[in-house]
């Protein structure tokens, strides 16, 4: 079973175009002493890095596009500080929005108990690390026998090439899912 994970397994109490900007606000704020820009400066610099980065691909690696964001920003605090940084912050403004959708996980538990494999297959700009602190604090760190996601597998449903990309990588036809 290919289950995506927003709006199907956990639902947000906001808009998803809600998400970055608290995000961006959220780094502006921890950063105000350092850098002195505002949330819409930091998502435009961080979309900008994004494409900066993207070379083709559909999704773009998290750690290379916080990267490009930090020489962008010109700080002076080491860039692996910065890149995780921004990885708890974004994890944290994601886990402030998140609830999970008891019915469908019930269903795929349910499944998964009848001996059906449930595998992720999410579009998403953040790590599978950030995926495992999710999965914990919606109560559904067992449920899954493998995960794709487009950050990692740089590719996206949208164009279809994540959805190719699962399927080989599982050894199986479209229609057996």
């Amino acid at each position: 079973i290919l289950v995506d994970y927003f709006d199907t397994l956990v639902f947000r109490s906001v808009h998803s175009s809600q998400v970055l900007p608290q995000w961006a606000k959220a780094m502006a704020c921890y950063y105000r002493d350092v850098i002195k820009k505002g949330p819409g400066e930091w998502l435009e610099m961080m979309y900008s890095a994004k494409e900066t980065i993207r070379n083709g691909c559909d999704e773009v690696n998290y750690h290379k596009m916080m990267a490009e964001l930090w020489e962008k920003m010109n700080i002076h605090v080491s860039q692996q500080e910065f890149i995780e940084t921004c990885l708890e912050m974004d994890i944290a403004v994601e886990l402030g929005c998140q609830y999970p959708n008891s019915k469908m996980v019930n269903l795929l538990r349910k499944a998964k108990m009848k001996g059906g494999k449930i595998i992720l297959v999410s579009d998403f700009y953040l790590p599978e690390k950030a995926y495992k602190y999710f999965f914990k604090i919606n109560g559904i760190e067992d449920l899954f026998d493998q995960i794709y996601i487009s950050e990692t597998c740089q590719a996206s449903k949208k164009s279809g090439k994540l959805y190719q990309y699962v399927l080989e990588h599982l050894k199986v036809d479209s229609k057996d899912c």
